[in-house]
C-alpha cells in the first residue's frame, strides 16, 4: 500500500514534492520516492485506479505524471487549474483536469503530440514532455 503525506509535512517552505510511503506486512512505513518536479504550491494529487500512477498539479500550471513504483516523472500537462483525477476505467486511462481530459495510453501521446503542436517534437521537447528514457521518434507522419 502507499500513501502519500498530507502536504503541510513537507520539509520544505514551500510544498513544491510529494513523499509516497509503504507499508510493509508488518505494518512499518518506509519513506519511498520523493517526487520532485514541481516550481510553486502543490495544490492536488490523484493515485490512478491500480495505483500505479500519480498525477500532482501545481500553482506553476502543470500537472505532472508520475510512477510511483520508480518516483520516476513520466509526463509533464499544462493545466491552468489545480484539480486532478483519474477515471476509475483501468483499460480506458483518462486524467481529467479542471479544464481539460487527458488520454494517458502511451501509444496516443506522440499522435497526440503532433496535433497539438503541428508538427514534429524537437529532440528536447520530447524530452520534457515523454522523458529521457523513451527513444525520440517523429511525431508527425
Amino acid at each position: 500500500m502507499v500513501i502519500c503525506t498530507q502536504l503541510r509535512y513537507c520539509s520544505r517552505p514551500k510544498p513544491i514534492s510529494v513523499r509516497l510511503w509503504n507499508r510493509d506486512a508488518d505494518g512499518q512505513w518506509t519513506a519511498g520516492p520523493r517526487l520532485q518536479g514541481h516550481t510553486d504550491w502543490i495544490r492536488d494529487i490523484a493515485f490512478s485506479p491500480d495505483g500505479s500512477l500519480l498525477a500532482s498539479s501545481g500553482d506553476e500550471d502543470t500537472v505532472l505524471l508520475w510512477d510511483v513504483a520508480s518516483g520516476r516523472q513520466l509526463g509533464r500537462l499544462s493545466s491552468d487549474d489545480s484539480e486532478v483525477m483519474f477515471n476509475p476505467d483501468v483499460d480506458n486511462l483518462l486524467l481529467a483536469t479542471g479544464n481539460a481530459i487527458w488520454d494517458l495510453n502511451a501509444d496516443d501521446w506522440s499522435e497526440m503530440a503532433c496535433q497539438v503542436a503541428n508538427r514534429n517534437l524537437s529532440p528536447a521537447e520530447w524530452a520534457l514532455f515523454f522523458g529521457t528514457d523513451r527513444d525520440y521518434i517523429s511525431t508527425c507522419p
